[in-house]
């Protein structure tokens, strides 16, 4: 899961008026632009149908879902205040986030139940390392379809 912290707070590359909108601030289209970047990079290296990412700024978090479309974007919330039960909270609810997606199923996280994984001795791998189009060690390097 991306997770990208900043500390100006012109640097939330959304902005909350009546309705959620693309920051126009300098900083906040720069921030914006990294995380899809970030995105873009799991998505090309991982068979996801989502991915999910944190942006902290300053005191404030928000949580976003990414799809091939588009993003859901939370509202921004205050995960430390200067209240110790109003911190504890906060704290605990952007805790209990990060948790939950870390010990949810791969599915669940994004990961494509469709994608399979090759065996060794699969005909269609071997045909891929033939024509060169992956290298002999690729199933030991990890680069694993």
């Amino acid at each position: 899961m991306p997770i990208e912290i900043k500390n100006k707070l012109r640097a939330d590359p959304f902005e909350d008026t009546s309705q959620l909108r693309a920051s126009e601030d300098n900083d906040g289209r720069s921030s914006r632009a990294q995380l899809i970047k970030y995105v873009a990079e799991v998505q090309a290296r991982q068979h996801r149908t989502s991915v999910f990412s944190l942006f902290i700024v300053k005191n404030k978090a928000r949580l976003i879902r990414w799809d091939r479309i588009g993003a859901i974007v939370s509202k921004p919330f205050f995960y430390i205040r200067d209240t110790p039960s109003v911190e504890k909270d906060g704290c605990t609810n952007l805790l209990n986030y990060v948790y939950k997606i870390a010990s949810a199923s791969a599915q669940d996280q994004g990961y494509d139940p469709t994608a399979i994984r090759l065996s060794e001795d699969d005909p269609l791998l071997l045909k891929l390392m033939k024509c060169g189009i992956i290298g002999a060690g690729a199933m030991s390097d990890g680069h694993r379809t």
